[in-house]
């Protein structure tokens, strides 16, 4: 590259880090804190809702990457245009490939991180983070702890402790079962621990208790008072293995040769299929948003006309091919039509903005949407600046 072009590049890939990262730390709290009962149930400390959270982001990562590189794109590119450099660009006759490489290679380098996880490392972390799931969800041990409330462990059956003893037992157990559709069970106890038998099996060993015994069809009631009860807690607890695994769980070698005993692919084949060619084209994304980017902005324009409705543009055109490519994921599963506008829509939408950079042709908002896209930013800009000037004033008089 160019020394323009190397600085443009340094300038917009400094810009897309920091907004990439930015972005990740708030979707990796926001997801970890959405799962924090998680690692609660897991009886863990912080380690587990730091991997639980960990587990999610090569999965959302290549769907921030191409925002974050279409704002650090339309970001820079206004800050040159501020600083006359876009204008001297333009006034010395550099072409306008030193804008678009720059933004080119980078929106490569991204779809190449792109792919290297939807195709290597996604997979996995998914399969990973729905086996910690079921493995917590069907530990009822993990789920006795939460003391004082009404834990559903599965669909009929809830437990109920209310406190837990210094010796690692509970007092006040509640099990209610209602898993069977001909019978209801009930179980009090005063006292209860969990203990091992000699197979290494987990025993729930209740003491001083009640066990009431309804027939649903007869609604006769039979109660068994126990000194002492001890049963298996696996029959309390769901399932193992019981979840579904999806196509996008699948890792891309099983997607080229799927088991044709998979019940997920008896039932829609073509589900993978489609999933197969999203990974195969999904890299495309960030190219895309670049270009966008760089369409938007990166034209030498005067400072009155770098305001927000820039940005307003860059994120409604961005914003709709990202609709219409995930859309296209839902026609893909139903038909090889669709499976074919995977391919279609990136290459149509990719030649057409080179067609429009190389003949300079500048896509805008409706003039009445401009205009109020203007006069919120104008607006905006207002309060700011009277905020800022209220602040200065006040800790002068202070």
């Amino acid at each position: 590259m160019k020394l323009i072009e190397w600085y443009i590049f340094r300038r917009i890939a400094t810009t897309f880090l920091g907004t990439l990262t930015a972005i990740t730390a708030i979707v990796w709290i926001v997801q970890g804190l959405n799962r924090l009962n998680v690692a609660t149930d897991s009886g863990s400390t912080i380690v587990s809702f730091l991997y639980v959270a960990t587990l999610l982001i090569p999965s959302v990562i290549p769907l921030i990457m191409p925002f974050a590189l279409l704002l650090a794109t339309v970001q820079i590119f206004k800050a040159m245009n501020a600083d006359s450099e876009m204008a001297v660009i333009k006034a010395s006759g550099g072409p306008k490939r030193l804008i678009v490489m720059p933004v080119l290679i980078l929106g490569l380098l991204a779809g190449a991180v792109s792919f290297i996880l939807e195709n290597g490392v996604t997979p996995y972390s998914r399969q990973e983070f729905r086996t910690f799931i079921e493995e917590v969800r069907a530990n009822l041990l993990t789920s006795l702890l939460q003391e004082g409330t009404f834990q559903t462990i599965d669909n009929g059956l809830t437990v109920h402790i209310a406190e837990r003893v210094r010796n690692g037992g509970f007092g006040g157990l509640f099990i209610a079962d209602r898993r069977d559709p001909d019978q209801e069970l009930t179980y009090f106890a005063r006292e209860a621990a969990i203990a091992e038998d000699t197979e290494g099996r987990q025993l729930l060993l209740m003491r001083d208790g009640e066990l009431h015994q309804r027939d649903t069809d007869s609604d006769a009631v039979s109660i068994v008072r126990f000194a002492s009860y001890a049963f298996d807690l696996s029959a309390f607890a769901p399932a193992a293995g019981a979840y579904i695994v999806f196509p996008k769980d699948q890792t891309t070698p099983y997607l080229f040769n799927p088991d044709p005993e998979n019940p997920r692919f008896q039932e829609n084949p073509r589900e993978f299929s489609a999933e197969l060619h999203k990974r195969m084209t999904n890299w495309t994304l960030p190219v895309i948003m670049g270009l966008i980017g760089v369409l938007v902005a990166g034209e030498a324009r005067t400072s009155r006309e770098v305001n927000g409705t820039m940005t307003a543009t860059a994120l409604t055109l961005g914003v709709t091919y990202f609709l219409a490519s995930y859309l296209l994921e839902d026609i893909a599963a139903q038909s090889a039509f669709g499976i074919a506008l995977l391919y279609i829509l990136p290459l149509t939408v990719g030649g057409l903005l080179l067609f429009l950079l190389a003949k300079d042709i500048r896509p805008a908002l409706p003039r009445p949407v401009a205009r109020l896209v203007e006069l919120v930013s104008d607006r905006f800009v207002a309060i700011s600046r009277r905020a800022t000037a209220a602040s200065v004033k006040s800790g002068a008089q202070n």
